[in-house]
């Protein structure tokens, strides 16, 4: 069984990253990482007077050495990130290169009184702060796992995160002779897809297939396991709805899988519902005479239906 090799906690300022990451990180027997605290130590500063002497700008790229840093090669680590920190698209990319990025909620009045008395030089107003959590609220809504912390305590919220994002996965074996494959069923598995994929094919190209609301809300996470592993994927998406398992757009998946050169050995990988699932089943089976598919199914129908069989 493979466990995640890392935890990232993100979210707004106030949510309890690092109360909760910390808390977590003593459940786990890991380490733990605040990368504010990581960016003081580096620098020397508090982050309020960086703030001040540097401006926000020097901030971010302070805090995307930290991440790259991280990404490289922490291991059994839980990473409390900066509220800011997922705005960022090459910040996103080595946040999920580290590990299952579970970003943690609470509403705007309990989050205003618990920094409302802090230094934080982003929470110096009210307008500005909730301002600020409206214009990060379509970032934090595309980050794939989401945790409550409006009520409960650190150690409790930290247990719920522990039980259900940090337990190896549980796998089935659907037997089937020579047609048998695993089943793997757990929240925030989604991250070891490319090296999963790695231990039983050779690393190389692959087709990926989506649709466009499943991919903003899960493609980079996507990318970056396939990425961390040595795939190079191609990303298809195809439009919603029954209408798309047609021969034209088997066609069309046909047309890219080639100008991509996949071959017999390279996987096509449904990231969606039974649509998506459907669809890139008859193209891997057809193409070259069948190539490798991996489902990822993303709704209920899909998971417990049509991708298992």
């Amino acid at each position: 069984m493979i466990a995640p090799r890392n935890l990232v906690l993100a979210g707004f300022m106030g949510t309890g990253k690092t109360a909760v990451g910390r808390e977590l990180a003593r459940q786990l027997g890991w380490g733990f990482v605040d990368v504010d605290d990581e960016i003081v130590r580096r620098t020397g500063v508090e982050i309020a007077g960086y703030f001040d002497r540097f401006g926000e700008a020097a901030f971010r790229q302070q805090e995307t050495a930290v991440l790259a840093n991280l990404a490289r090669g922490a291991s059994r680590m839980v990473v409390a990130a900066g509220g800011g920190a997922a705005m960022s698209t090459e910040n996103r990319g080595f946040l999920h290169r580290i590990g299952p990025v579970i970003c943690l909620e609470a509403p705007l009045n309990i989050l205003w009184n618990r920094v409302a008395q802090t230094d934080r030089p982003l929470a110096r107003d009210r307008n500005a702060f909730a301002a600020l959590l409206e214009r990060r609220k379509a970032v934090y809504r595309e980050l794939p796992y989401h945790v409550s912390t409006r009520s409960g305590s650190p150690p409790a919220i930290a247990q719920a995160i522990a039980a259900r994002y940090a337990a190896a996965p549980k796998t089935v074996r659907v037997p089937l002779g020579d047609r048998s494959y695993d089943v793997l069923v757990e929240p925030g598995c989604l991250h070891e897809l490319g090296a999963r994929l790695a231990g039983k094919l050779r690393a190389g190209r692959c087709l990926v297939i989506s649709q466009g609301p499943i991919w903003r809300r899960f493609g980079e996470a996507v990318e970056a396991t396939l990425r961390e592993a040595g795939w190079q994927a191609t990303v298809a998406l195809v439009p919603p709805g029954e209408g798309a398992k047609s021969l034209s757009q088997a066609m069309r998946l046909y047309d890219r899988m080639a100008a991509a050169r996949l071959e017999r050995g390279h996987p096509v990988i449904a990231l969606g519902g039974g649509v998506v699932g459907d669809l890139g089943g008859f193209v891997a089976a057809t193409y070259l005479r069948g190539v490798p598919f991996v489902q990822v199914p993303t709704t209920l129908l899909a998971q417990i239906d049509s991708a298992v069989g």
